[in-house]
């Protein structure tokens, strides 16, 4: 150090203008334990990643990122087939109310069916319907009043396997004439 044991200066100087006893410090570093104040940086051979260590990390992140991204594409799938569903059950549930309405319309008539494709948004959509009206047979001492239908709606996407049905059933009251 810059002082010795006794607590007096050492402080000659040499002819870089650096304290003698600094210098001394600097060439006798490593001989005197704890004597260094500036040691030497060393390395091992062993520090850092290798080329193989690399290699292995990245296969392992990008097993993970496929597995991530593949879970991703199988989600979208799924709420692809949950739109359509809905929009479905949706354009069905349009149809019924059409229905409901034609059969108040023209109570016990024929059987029908038919079928088409939806406009503008939904013209991805196509739909058949099926009209069936059930015979009701008299119970004793009563007459049946009414007609009661048997009503089914297929919905599908166009270009897709997958079909979507609805079917209700949908009483009519009879028709009251107006008195003269």
């Amino acid at each position: 150090g810059l002082w010795g044991r006794t607590g007096k200066s050492r402080m000659t100087t040499s002819t870089t203008g650096l304290p003698i006893s600094l210098l001394s410090d600097v060439r006798d570093a490593g001989k005197r334990p704890g004597s260094c104040r500036i040691r030497p940086v060393c390395r091992p051979k062993d520090s850092g990643f290798t080329l193989i260590e690399i290699l292995i990390s990245l296969v392992i992140v990008s097993v993970g990122l496929v597995a991530i991204l593949s879970a991703f594409q199988i989600s979208l799938q799924a709420l692809g087939g949950t739109r359509d569903a809905l929009v479905a059950n949706m354009l069905a549930c349009e149809k019924f109310s059409e229905l409901r309405g034609f059969v108040a319309g023209h109570p016990g008539s024929a059987p029908m069916a038919s079928g088409g494709k939806y406009s503008h948004p939904f013209g991805a959509y196509q739909w058949e319907e099926k009209v069936v009206l059930i015979p009701l047979s008299p119970r004793e001492g009563m007459t049946p009043t009414g007609a009661l239908y048997e009503v089914t709606v297929e919905v599908w996407r166009s270009g897709s396997a997958k079909r979507y049905l609805a079917a209700t059933l949908i009483w009519t009251a009879p028709r009251q004439t107006a008195a003269p």
